[in-house]
């Protein structure tokens, strides 16, 4: 995984500076909402399947608003991204940045409170997942293509192009009195 940001940075500043970077890949993230004043950190896996990350971290923008001088509450802080290339032959959960996060939920699920997601964390925990995050190692998993030629069908007729019907005889019906 290619870390892509490692400091704390305003969510619509980080869009603007990284949207081009954030394009055809898979993403690992930590994000605080300000809503949660300072108290909760959240972590999670973007572009799992569309390998379109922005996508995901412009639905906080929408979702949380942006960072104003007169509403506190409003915006996201970005504490940590980490990308990997986006590859069609890996499976979602199969992939290194779901597999990290799988990880960190299982570290860290008897930290969370009742009620909420196993992938909000305390914010003192922040700098023992920028730990583990810069140890643990994981890799993708390639999916093996299958490439056994197959036989083709007995009642194909390939120079009718169909296929041959199973009855024999014409069909026919009863009326139900």
């Amino acid at each position: 995984m290619r870390v892509l940001m490692d400091r704390t940075m305003d969510l619509r500043e980080f869009l603007t500076k990284f949207a081009s970077s954030l394009r055809n890949v898979r993403a690992f993230y930590i994000v605080e909402p300000l809503l949660e004043k300072g108290k909760t950190i959240k972590f999670g896996v973007a572009g799992m399947s569309s390998g379109n990350a922005y996508h995901r971290f412009n639905e906080y923008s929408v979702l949380y608003g942006d960072r104003m001088k007169d509403n506190e509450c409003k915006g996201v802080l970005v504490h940590f991204v980490g990308i990997t290339e986006y590859d069609r032959l890996v499976q979602p959960e199969k992939s290194q940045v779901y597999l990290l996060e799988k990880h960190l939920k299982q570290e860290y699920r008897s930290t969370t409170d009742p009620g909420r997601g196993s992938e909000r964390v305390s914010k003192t925990y922040l700098p023992d997942i920028l730990r583990t995050i810069r140890t643990k190692r994981f890799k993708d998993v390639h999916t093996q293509m299958r490439d056994t030629n197959r036989e083709t069908t007995k009642k194909y007729q390939t120079d009718r192009k169909a296929f041959i019907d199973s009855k024999s005889g014409p069909m026919t019906r009863t009326r139900k009195k």
